[in-house]
């Protein structure tokens, strides 16, 4: 072997690696083999409300079209609104209060946002039932109150009894604003013969229901469209099939007598009969 040729080549490619240049390093979590086009948030829900948690996620944007989590403590998160959603560092986000907020996501040298609902339902209450008509049954209704400061949708909220009556399904778009009311009339023609004049002129009216109320003992509840019932009110201690529970309080309050109706006296809700009195039907006030 000649060693005075294989000097000289070793030292011209010493030399040519020295005159290599090499791209900027590219930063990303986890592989970094693999560079990442942007990030993406998930979120279980864009809906919550007040006191309920989700996890947001982040998620790197590989150029093969694939993704992945990004590292525990890479991600910066922020809410726009910490009063209606705050978001903790690991990207736990927690309800506080009806609105609209913004959550963001800082990772690598990209952002991403996802806009987040947090709706308080609790502000929805029934307020009003008018189960035993003076004229005619047909004149029934069930009055809903929006006790909140901000309005809300409750498209598919759903007004059901005990009975085999049929159940009322809030339509699609149906938006109750703040401190305003709902009149769910069983028959809305019957509702305008009784009621319609010029104290009630201002009166929002939805479409007949046809819930069929029982004068001397009821069972009304204000469901969610996932099934969670978000109010209910036990009329004469309610249904035989779906009574009044022991909290309930005073287990044949409110009763109504004929002609009159049973409304909520306040916008604090205790689920109790205390919530309730008696008096003339005033739909829509």
């Amino acid at each position: 072997m000649d060693l005075h040729r294989l000097i000289p080549a070793a030292a011209a490619l010493l030399l040519a690696s020295l005159r290599c240049t090499y791209p900027a390093p590219v930063h990303f979590s986890g592989d970094d083999s693999v560079p990442c086009n942007g990030i993406d948030i998930v979120l279980p829900a864009g809906e919550l409300s007040p006191g309920e948690s989700i996890s947001a996620r982040c998620l790197l944007l590989l150029p093969d079209g694939t993704r992945r989590e990004a590292e525990p403590g890479t991600v910066i998160w922020k809410s726009d609104d910490p009063a209606v959603a705050a978001v903790s560092f690991d990207g736990v986000i927690t309800a506080n209060r009806g609105g609209g907020t913004i959550i963001r996501a800082k990772a690598e040298s990209f952002s991403a946002e996802r806009a987040l609902t947090v709706t308080d339902y609790s502000a929805i209450l029934i307020s009003e039932v008018y189960y035993d008509s003076k004229s005619s049954a047909y004149a029934e209704f069930i009055e809903i109150w929006n006790v909140g400061s901000e309005a809300v949708d409750i498209s598919g909220f759903r007004l059901e009894d005990a009975s085999a009556s049929p159940r009322y399904c809030f339509p699609e778009g149906t938006i109750i604003g703040p401190d305003c009311r709902l009149v769910v009339p069983r028959d809305d023609e019957r509702f305008k013969e009784e009621f319609y004049g010029e104290k009630f002129k201002d009166i929002i009216l939805m479409a007949k229901s046809g819930i069929i109320l029982g004068d001397s003992g009821e069972t009304v509840f204000l469901k969610h469209p996932d099934g969670k019932i978000r109010d209910e009110v036990y009329l004469e201690g309610g249904d035989s099939k779906l009574p009044a529970p022991d909290s309930w309080g005073d287990i044949k309050a409110p009763n109504a007598p004929r002609g009159s109706s049973a409304f909520r006296t306040d916008r604090l809700d205790t689920d109790t009969s205390a919530d309730w009195s008696v008096g003339l039907p005033t739909p829509g006030y």
